[in-house]
């Protein structure tokens, strides 16, 4: 059970791995973020809501209090058992960061309509005590024209953001989608080559910086 648990985190964590540089005898540092916490309003097959969200920030916590980012979709949270799970984040230290309140994908919508809802993104955790002004584009996307791109980044700039940059997608999201697909069919399935596949898909992509 406890192998099946840690897949359901690896592949339940939105999480984006940025290396830092590194110097002349320095270790390896790496920072966690995760995008979308209660991106499905609903229980997986194997953890609820809440069993989830626990399940996440104890994993953090044992691997040496690590601290993460957590870069929160508004819209996923906005109300009475989201905004529980956001204080145990902030009561656990974790950054929280804005993500957008409606998860728009900006080369679609125009620059009010997505600007305007950066700013009510905000209003969702602004009053958190860990909360900062680092902004993450939903679907990583930053715009499909320069004329937009460069509005929106003098947007973030005026409205004092800075961006919640990613060097390595984990695409978790895809492979969550076949993981869920397979336990609904089959609750007991063994998850090994899942979390295998995860792991070498991650250890792949590190390569690369």
């Amino acid at each position: 059970m406890k192998s099946v648990i840690a897949m359901l985190l690896l592949v339940n964590l939105l999480g984006v791995f940025t290396y830092a540089q590194l110097g002349k005898n320095t270790s390896p540092q790496v920072s966690i973020t995760i995008d979308d916490i209660d991106i499905n309003f609903n229980d997986t097959p194997k953890l609820t809501l809440d069993q989830r969200n626990v399940a996440i920030l104890d994993a953090l916590r044992r691997h040496g209090k690590l601290k993460a980012a957590l870069f929160v979709c508004g819209m996923r949270v906005d109300y009475e058992q989201g905004r529980k799970h956001l204080l145990d984040w902030d009561n656990a230290k974790h950054i929280i960061a804005n993500h957008s309140y409606s998860h728009f994908y900006y080369p679609g919508v125009e620059f009010d309509k997505f600007s305007q809802d950066i700013l009510r993104g905000e209003k969702v955790i602004s009053d958190l005590k860990h909360f900062r002004k680092l902004f993450r584009f939903p679907y990583l996307k930053e715009g499909n024209m320069l004329e937009k791109r460069d509005k929106i980044r003098s947007f973030l700039k005026e409205n004092s953001y800075r961006m919640g940059y990613v060097t390595i997608d984990t695409s978790e999201w895809a492979i969550d989608a076949r993981l869920r697909k397979r336990l609904n069919k089959e609750p007991n399935a063994d998850l090994t080559n899942y979390r295998n596949f995860y792991l070498e898909h991650y250890l792949g992509a590190s390569c690369i910086l």
